[in-house]
């Protein structure tokens, strides 16, 4: 585990606290970019992300799915990261952080929408972190 995000964290964020999600987004961001992850890498999952959410009310269980699916292809992409030889865990980091806030919205809660829009919001502070800290292609 990276020990940037704990499950606590996640669920207090994804929960609706703020502070803790800016918190949290700033140290992250600032670590991708640290662990060199490019903005391609965090982009691609993202724009992933955003689509969901943008279909999110057309068929709401769908698009519930399609996010818990994430989970796998966000391991996959860690896994190929080191494999391809890249020397870093950020995808591995980031993979860590983004299932960890996917594992708090319950299929059966009933505020699933707002769990996820609190989980895209926390993903675009990280993003927006990882930008502000340098992000770019390596």
């Amino acid at each position: 585990m990276s020990g940037f995000l704990t499950a606590g964290d996640a669920e207090r964020i994804i929960g609706g606290d703020v502070h803790l999600l800016v918190q949290k987004a700033q140290i992250i961001g600032k670590a991708l970019n640290q662990q060199k992850l490019t903005t391609s890498q965090i982009r691609n999952f993202f724009t992933e992300v955003r689509s969901i959410q943008n279909r999110w009310d057309l068929n709401e269980e769908a698009e519930y799915r399609q996010t818990v699916l994430l989970k796998p292809k966000l391991a996959y992409a860690a896994k190929r990261a080191k494999e391809v030889g890249k020397k870093t865990d950020a995808v591995e980091t980031l993979a860590e952080v983004l299932t960890l806030c996917i594992d708090q919205i319950p299929q059966a809660a009933t505020d699933k929408k707002d769990r996820f829009d609190r989980f895209v919001d926390f993903f675009e502070a990280i993003l927006a972190y990882h930008k502000q800290n340098g992000g770019r292609e390596y």
